[in-house]
């Protein structure tokens, strides 16, 4: 039975790239949403770019065991796809 990360697929990799930056992104918008009303009394603790880019850097977590290992080569190719496409979105909406 294969292991659940164990896979070298291209879709695999590019679902796994989509969803932890979602994750992240959920946990960080509640904790720094927490800070904001409980402690600072709803000023802004972090930008929303700034959240965006912390998710987005949980990519490259996840890319660097794939990276290293060459029988997931198509894997780390989706999840980099996805870094690519998100760090263009961020930029985007940065800068328009």
């Amino acid at each position: 039975m294969k292991k659940l990360f164990d896979r070298n697929n291209i879709f695999f990799g590019i679902a796994l790239a989509l969803v932890a930056p979602l994750v992240s992104y959920s946990l960080l918008w509640l904790i720094n949403r927490a800070i904001e009303i409980w402690i600072n009394d709803g000023d802004a603790v972090l930008k929303h770019e700034t959240l965006i880019m912390t998710s987005i850097l949980l990519n490259l977590v996840i890319f660097i065991p794939y990276l290293k290992l060459d029988r997931y080569e198509r894997t780390g190719r989706g999840v980099l796809l996805v870094t690519f496409v998100g760090v263009v979105f961020l930029f985007l909406l940065m800068f328009l």
